[in-house]
């Protein structure tokens, strides 16, 4: 839980500072007067850091709960098999 936690606030402290310098960026390139937009690129670039982020804040838990199901799974089936190997090998 309390790991889960930090990594909300870390998730919102990223968030903030995320939505208070973008726009500097987007003034800065206003008050330059250059045609080329280049603001778009750390725009996109942070808000797909933004985006990873606030997915390991709050839908890590269920993948790794998904991939720990599979996992159990998996060794399940592979007993089973060594189990009906084993009972084969002792058959003959």
């Amino acid at each position: 839980m309390v790991e889960k936690a930090k990594r909300v606030i870390g998730f919102k402290v990223h968030l903030i500072i995320f939505v208070l310098l973008l726009p500097v960026n987007w003034i800065v390139w206003c008050f330059n007067k250059t045609n080329y937009v280049w603001p778009i690129w750390p725009t996109l670039g942070w808000s797909l850091g933004v985006f990873f982020h606030w997915l390991g804040a709050f839908h890590i838990d269920r993948f790794f709960q998904y991939t720990q199901a599979y996992e159990m799974h998996l060794n399940r089936v592979l007993k089973a098999k060594q189990q009906r190997i084993k009972n084969s090998r002792n058959e003959k």
